[in-house]
């Protein structure tokens, strides 16, 4: 009897939604866009000439350089083990590392980077320095600059050639396909930093945004160089330009990136090294205080701000551009996780596609008729009022911001596995434990009388992830879990139906 089930208030105030609304933040400005200018004449002209002139000179010379020092790293390694480079660099290999960083300015002169204004210079008292990441220029500068060790992905000691240069600078790898590779990480560059022997290492450079930005402002720090609680040196780069960004962010493949630098007649950089960063016993204790600390002398030397972007929202706005999501349209992933912990970037990324494929138009927005054709149902006002309550802001369409934000909290509330097994219950007519095509067809035709019987057939397909032509409650309950529109619905109609019948039952009594 549905009037006697308990059945979830589906009315979320409009004051809760807006709220949360607000609380998820759109940031004013994109540090993952190049802000390259248009393509002039005088640009298109410089790429021709810079292509037939400058591209093969710097190209041989490129090779040259990177040869000599793969040819030296192989002869620097010859009666080396993986465990002797565990071990700091001997003076013999430290010798040919001062060696490389000569090469690596040279190989800065040859890309068009003829000098460079430095303020400030590497302390000796640093084993971990923290620069900000906006070029590949800025490694090839940083081990010029203090010939440091690098964190770097394990599959460079793989490249061909130039991976016994890789290995010979002893990095420290990460392996991101290891569950134990971010405490590994972390291990090793305390282990390092707070080495104890007769020969040191050399400071380790981390890069603690995790990612290239274009300088508009420092994205939030991972927290690796920080919780060893060992002193840091900070380092800000710039690269000034007029027409060509050489940040290393969307907007421009990394390949067309790097053929067009090569085209520059020169490329702009400064560098500024910071004070040495001694924490204090507080920061030592809280890695996450300490890299807001140290972001903070950062970003006052930058005269940038600071945002809370990640690397997910790298990703996820690699997705946006694929998709023709505007960038204006996308929410900030960890204002996201602070409302809603169990979101996960994986879902985030789920959702912008279920959107996008929502959107036909591409502007960015869902009309009703959109969203209603998405869910493969037929006009309703059921449809009508999830609509309405997905709306915020009223203006007759959703937003990426709206629809993720609605989702999430029509999950918050709804789905639970008390909520889920009632809908699966109802479904399931005969009590057998499975919900066949029969009974997914019997129970939407009451509340969508004007349902196609392919529409259902499409959906119960969907569900279905076995093809076993049943739907198990698995089944029911992960596709709700990632369709809590579906659960809204069907608690609206049985809302309305269980208050018809009880109008009904009121009439016979009287």
């Amino acid at each position: 009897n549905m009037a006697s089930q308990a059945i979830p208030d589906i009315n979320i105030d409009k004051e809760t939604r807006q709220k949360l609304l607000e609380q998820l933040e759109v940031p004013i400005m994109n540090p993952f866009i190049n802000k390259s200018s248009e393509w002039t004449i005088t640009e298109r002209l410089k790429f021709i000439f810079g292509l037939f002139t400058l591209v093969p000179i710097r190209i041989c010379l490129m090779i040259i350089i990177l040869g000599t020092i793969g040819i030296l790293s192989k002869i620097g390694l010859i009666g080396v083990s993986d465990e002797d480079l565990k071990q700091p660099p001997t003076k013999g290999r430290k010798f040919l590392l001062k060696l490389f960083s000569f090469l690596a300015r040279v190989l800065l002169f040859v890309m068009g980077v003829y000098w460079v204004s430095v303020k400030g210079k590497p302390d000796k008292r640093a084993t971990i320095i923290v620069p900000n990441h906006v070029s590949f220029l800025d490694p090839i500068f940083m081990f010029w600059a203090a010939h440091p060790h690098f964190v770097a992905k394990s599959g460079v000691a793989e490249i061909p050639f130039l991976g016994s240069m890789f290995r010979f600078i002893q990095p420290i790898l990460v392996d991101r396909l290891s569950p134990t590779s971010r405490s590994d990480t972390s291990d090793e560059i305390n282990r390092r930093a707070h080495w104890k022997g007769d020969t040191s290492w050399n400071a380790t450079c981390l890069f603690p945004e995790g990612t290239c930005t274009n300088g508009t402002s420092l994205i939030a720090f991972k927290y690796g160089a920080f919780k060893p609680g060992a002193p840091v040196q900070p380092v800000v780069i710039r690269y000034p330009f007029v027409n060509f960004d050489v940040s290393l962010v969307n907007g421009i493949s990394g390949g067309m990136l790097i053929l067009r630098t090569l085209c520059q007649f020169v490329v702009y950089m400064e560098v500024e090294f910071l004070p040495l960063y001694t924490p204090s016993e507080k920061e030592k204790e809280n890695a996450a205080l300490y890299a807001q600390n140290v972001r903070s002398e950062m970003a006052a030397a930058l005269n940038c701000p600071t945002t809370e972007h990640t690397y997910e929202d790298v990703l996820l706005q690699i997705e946006a551009m694929k998709r023709s999501v505007p960038a204006k349209k996308m929410v900030l992933t960890k204002s996201i996780k602070s409302q809603f912990a169990d979101l996960s970037y994986d879902d985030l990324k789920f959702q912008l596609k279920e959107f996008s494929q929502m959107d036909t138009t591409g502007n960015g927005n869902l009309s009703l008729e959109q969203f209603r054709t998405a869910l493969g149902l037929p006009d309703s006002h059921y449809v009508t009022d999830l609509f309405n309550l997905l709306d915020v802001s009223e203006k007759g369409s959703i937003d990426f911001r709206e629809y993720i934000a609605g989702k999430a909290l029509i999950s918050k509330v709804l789905t639970t596995d008390e909520t889920i097994r009632m809908a699966f219950t109802s479904f399931d007519v005969n009590q057998d434990g499975v919900i066949e095509l029969h009974e997914l067809m019997n129970v939407m035709k009451y509340g969508f009388p004007d349902i196609s019987d392919s529409d259902v057939a499409e959906l119960f397909n969907t569900i279905d992830r076995t093809d076993k032509d049943k739907v198990n409650f698995d089944e029911f309950s992960s596709h709700i879990k990632k369709h809590p529109e579906y659960l809204s619905l069907f608690l609206a109609y049985k809302k309305e139906s269980a208050a018809k019948t009880l109008s009904e039952e009121s009439k016979k009594d009287i």
